[in-house]
């Protein structure tokens, strides 16, 4: 896999990861839980000028996952 496609493998799963699918999310580790949502929403942001289309998928996957 080359770098690029690489990076943007780890971006999305970046987004799974802070999603947690399947997973309960407790009381007790929602800050936790939030706090890495919103880490990979400006990761995301920061896309927006310079890969607007990466940027869109992410982005959808972030709200399917929501």
């Amino acid at each position: 896999m080359a770098t690029g496609e690489r990076r943007r493998a780890d971006r999305t799963e970046q987004v799974e990861a802070a999603l947690q699918p399947g997973r309960f999310i407790s009381y007790g580790a929602a800050w936790s839980f939030i706090e890495g949502l919103e880490n990979v929403a400006a990761q995301t942001a920061a896309l927006v000028r310079s890969s607007p289309p990466r940027a869109v998928t992410l982005y959808e996957t972030f709200l399917a996952g929501l």
